[in-house]
């Protein structure tokens, strides 16, 4: 028997209009879990590495969290990643929601 999929694609000309496809792509209470938890590893891997001069520290930092939220994507959401579509918007919409989520506008 086939599996039946549908695939949501939105295009948006401003990012607010991103922002609520994005949040709709992020719906799961895990995904959002794994997005919050890579920007913490990713901020304060970047703050520990700027303050102890170490490059290679920002790297991994940053690294670590995109991988954090890129799982998120691919292992709760079951869809590619959003950045790897459109950058800048999915940065954006990405700050955002973690934003949203630490003044406890999202609930997880």
């Amino acid at each position: 028997m086939p599996q039946i999929t549908a695939k949501l694609e939105i295009k948006a000309s401003n990012h607010k209009e991103y922002h609520v496809g994005y949040m709709f792509r992020h719906s799961k209470p895990w995904t959002r879990r794994m997005h919050l938890i890579g920007t913490v590893v990713a901020v304060g891997g970047v703050v520990a590495g700027g303050a102890t001069q170490n490059p290679i520290a920002v790297g991994g930092a940053v690294a670590g969290g995109v991988a954090l939220a890129a799982a998120g994507d691919l292992i709760v959401e079951r869809q590619n990643p959003s950045f790897l579509k459109n950058p800048i918007y999915a940065t954006m919409s990405h700050f955002k929601m973690c934003w949203q989520i630490v003044k406890g506008d999202i609930k997880l």
